[in-house]
């Protein structure tokens, strides 16, 4: 029954990649904010949400296991994408932000959680020194996803609108989520929520002692995005004050 994650593995990376809204997700958000800048701040938001609910994801995902995570983490990105195609047909902007949010929650869920998986099952069925083979030929399918999403996206709006790209795209999160529930998890020790804690505490005190860390990197990140999410934001409430004429 393990042996089967491997096979899954390759369709799960397919759909996961498989969007074929992604190569023109700027060009969509635009064409609903009616702004470029506005189309940016969704961006933020997922980058910013995204950056913070790693790490708690990942400690999550030890301590009741890959599985749950997995069927959580792609329930949010189906929703995600369902928002996404309803706020194309209908315009309503107010869904592409939360879009955003259950989009960087799934993907911070279950980024992370599917290699943890993946190694822990090959661990499972004693080819731990194959997993750097299993991961590869799995990686391939994420970009085979890519390059066939990239391709219908542009064969698509060639004869018709980019909404039906929007619809297609919550197609890849259905099926994504359909393969997380066929998942089978390896029997292995859940690490203790309090001992993570103190692990990852540590680490975070011994990288104030390194020079040029990528800690300092990662918030340089946040801010950049938290900043161009201000902006745009405060931008939009100058707009929508001008536009009741306060």
């Amino acid at each position: 029954m393990l042996k089967r994650n491997i096979f899954l593995f390759k369709f799960y990376y397919f759909f996961w990649r498989f969007k074929p809204l992604a190569a023109l997700m700027i060009i969509y958000f635009s064409q609903i904010t009616h702004s470029y800048a506005a189309a940016m701040m969704i961006f933020s938001i997922f980058n910013i949400f995204y950056a913070f609910a790693k790490i708690p994801c990942g400690m999550l995902s030890d301590k009741i296991g890959r599985k749950p995570i997995l069927i959580m983490a792609n329930f949010f990105m189906t929703i995600a994408f369902f928002l996404l195609a309803v706020s194309g047909q209908y315009k309503i902007e107010q869904f592409l932000y939360i879009f955003a949010i259950l989009w960087a929650l799934g993907e911070a869920m279950a980024a992370g959680t599917v290699e943890a998986l993946m190694y822990e099952t090959s661990q499972s069925l004693g080819y731990s020194d194959k997993f750097y083979l299993i991961y590869s030929k799995s990686m391939v399918f994420d970009q085979l996803g890519c390059a066939f999403g990239a391709f219908w996206a542009m064969t698509i709006t060639y004869f018709l609108p980019l909404q039906f790209v929007a619809w297609l795209s919550v197609f890849p999160s259905v099926m994504q989520l359909i393969v997380s529930y066929f998942f089978v998890e390896p029997d292995v020790k859940k690490i203790k929520f309090h001992s993570h804690s103190r692990t990852l505490f540590r680490h975070c005190n011994n990288l104030r002692k390194i020079k040029n860390c990528c800690f300092i990197r990662v918030l340089i990140y946040i801010l950049a995005h938290w900043e161009m999410f201000l902006i745009v934001l405060k931008a939009r409430i100058l707009s929508y004050l001008q536009v009741i004429g306060l």
